[in-house]
């Protein structure tokens, strides 16, 4: 049975626009920085301990990784991070706050420190994180701009994203919204079939087997590789920090973080 195309188009704008929340109804008399500040609290608050910054399967696999002694911050890439600015522990809240900031007035409500501590609580406990770094101390190393061919922040939006979002989905075609949902399906499945080959790479180091060339500090160093098509079965050899390249910053889904909840620090604050 076909489904009519307003029918398909009406339930994407729904999904990006009815978050049904009265603090999203933006008074005309306010302060849009305050307002801003005030909505992003409030759904802190409301969602920090639903939601988490990476799975807790990605969080086992990096507690794996390190109890097997491979490290995460290399001598040779060590160097290259000077360390962070901030050193308070960064919860599910400070991140939902970060993110709803950014969706609703743009690359004004954030700084490139924002992203840096961002990058920071993506990456395993104690790892080297070069871009954070650059992110950090922006005087006489890499700018943003040129880690992204010259852009900068510009490739987010610059206000509101739900406007953006509204014109994508109103212009797109009815071909585009499908590849575009089934390129959120095979990324989600990239992603689970990426944690699958390093945790039985891991089992089969626990059982005695050789350390494994795709988790050796070499492979990890050079990680040149390229994303595979979507649709493409995951690589034997994954390496063990492309699994955190595979993920979204939320997931819902029990397969992926199969092991429970990440505990969120800032859940109870």
């Amino acid at each position: 049975m076909l489904v009519p195309e307003p029918t398909v188009r009406g339930a994407w704008l729904a999904a990006a626009s009815d978050f049904q929340l009265d603090a999203l109804r933006e008074p005309e008399d306010a302060d849009r920085s305050d307002w801003i500040a005030d909505v992003a609290q409030e759904l802190a608050a409301k969602y920090s301990g639903k939601s988490v910054l990476l799975p807790e399967r990605i969080r086992a696999i990096d507690a794996r990784i390190a109890a097997a002694g491979i490290p995460f911050a290399l001598p040779e890439v060590a160097p290259f991070d000077r360390g962070a600015h901030d050193t308070e522990p960064y919860t599910s809240r400070d991140f939902l706050t970060t993110a709803v900031s950014a969706f609703l007035g743009g690359t004004g409500e954030f700084s490139q420190g924002d992203l840096a501590v961002v990058s920071r609580a993506l990456a395993p406990p104690g790892a080297a994180v070069p871009v954070a770094s650059m992110l950090d101390y922006p005087d006489g190393g890499p700018q943003l701009a040129d880690i992204n061919d010259g852009r900068g922040l510009t490739l987010l939006p610059g206000g509101d994203a739900r406007v953006e979002l509204e014109r994508i989905l109103t212009e797109a075609s009815i071909p585009q919204l499908r590849a575009a949902w089934q390129a959120v399906d095979d990324m989600y499945r990239w992603a689970v079939s990426l944690c699958e080959v390093v945790e039985a790479e891991l089992d089969a180091l626990a059982a005695g087997e050789p350390l494994p060339d795709c988790l050796r500090p070499a492979a990890v160093v050079r990680r040149d590789h390229v994303r595979p098509e979507p649709a493409a079965a995951a690589p034997g050899a994954s390496g063990a920090g492309a699994v955190h390249e595979g993920q979204g910053e939320y997931s819902d889904n029990p397969s992926l973080h199969g092991y429970g909840r990440e505990p969120a620090a800032g859940d109870a604050a």
